[in-house]
């Protein structure tokens, strides 16, 4: 296990539960949990500002809202492709029907690809 040391004026205010790879954690949303896991990322610059446009864009608050809009959009995606469905955007051009289906890669490497 790899430790690093955290400058006092980046850790968080309240004494929050580090976790491990190997420490069982318990799912996002659950009703009722008590114990919360933290999830520490390293983004370049320029991801931070795509992460917090997209917040800006789509009105969420904290990046927790994003993550589990995110996690129940990816969630969705795999049930569909699970049921057999192709996932994709439709667009309506002169009475015709454009469809651009969504790529991917972890489409292509998960169990669930028909």
């Amino acid at each position: 296990m790899v430790l690093h040391k955290i400058p006092k004026d980046v850790l968080p205010r309240k004494s929050l539960k580090q976790t491990t790879l190997d420490e069982p954690t318990v799912p996002l949303g659950e009703k009722g949990e008590k114990n919360m896991a933290r999830i520490q990322f390293e983004l370049t610059e320029g991801q931070l500002m795509e992460l917090e446009n997209l917040m800006a864009e789509c009105g969420m608050r904290t990046k927790k809202d994003l993550l589990n809009n995110s996690l129940s959009l990816l969630e969705w995606v795999l049930n569909e492709k699970k049921s057999g469905r192709i996932v994709a955007s439709i667009e309506e051009k002169e009475n015709k029907y454009v469809f651009r289906e969504l790529v991917l890669p972890l489409l292509k490497s998960c169990t669930c690809a028909a």
